[in-house]
């Protein structure tokens, strides 16, 4: 049997230690590109023609259902900022972002609306747009969020695609931003 000499097993262990380090990166990445299922539990999604009524807690389930690239590591920003370039994205509408989303996926993106849901939830903050159209678009932000129901907003991301919400049994498929870079 052949002996390992001392500087074979330096190098052993640093391969096994930067391998284990990659690994937690990924899941690191992963857990904060999704969002919390439980911060997601009391979302409310009504049909824009429904008449307002008083309702019980609903149950709300949220899952990608056309994103194929990983989730970004990037840390964004939750509140204004003149970080970023903003001129790099695309004004759209939430009915662009809905019936053409292949067309949008992985872009840069704009959208103007009024805020219809806000939950900051651990690292992430989930927020639910209500576009001029009156198409909902969900968010996944990095970080917290200093937006409030109601408030009339821009919110800057990458279009991934659309996140199914389930409310009370029913499946409903909206545009998707993740991850969300800036809301003003």
């Amino acid at each position: 049997m052949e002996q390992r000499s001392f500087i074979s097993e330096i190098i052993l262990v640093a391969i096994v230690a930067v391998f284990v380090v990659s690994c937690a990166a990924i899941v690191n990445a992963v857990h904060r590109g999704l969002p919390q299922a439980a911060a997601l539990a009391a979302a409310e999604t009504p049909n824009p023609t429904d008449t307002p009524v008083p309702t019980p807690p609903r149950q709300l389930v949220l899952a990608t259902t056309t994103s194929s690239k990983a989730p970004t590591a990037t840390p964004a920003k939750a509140t204004a900022t003149s970080g970023p370039n903003l001129a790099q994205y695309l004004p759209v509408t939430g009915a662009q972002l809905n019936n053409q989303t292949a067309q949008y996926t992985g872009k840069k993106v704009v959208i103007t609306g009024s805020v219809y849901y806000v939950n900051p939830q651990g690292e992430n903050t989930w927020v639910q747009v209500l576009t001029q159209d009156n198409i909902y678009v969900d968010i996944n932000f990095s970080g917290q969020s200093t937006v409030q129901k109601g408030q009339q907003v821009k919110a800057y991301g990458t279009a991934d695609g659309k996140t199914t919400v389930q409310v009370q049994g029913v499946n409903y498929s909206q545009p998707y931003l993740n991850p969300g870079d800036i809301i003003q």
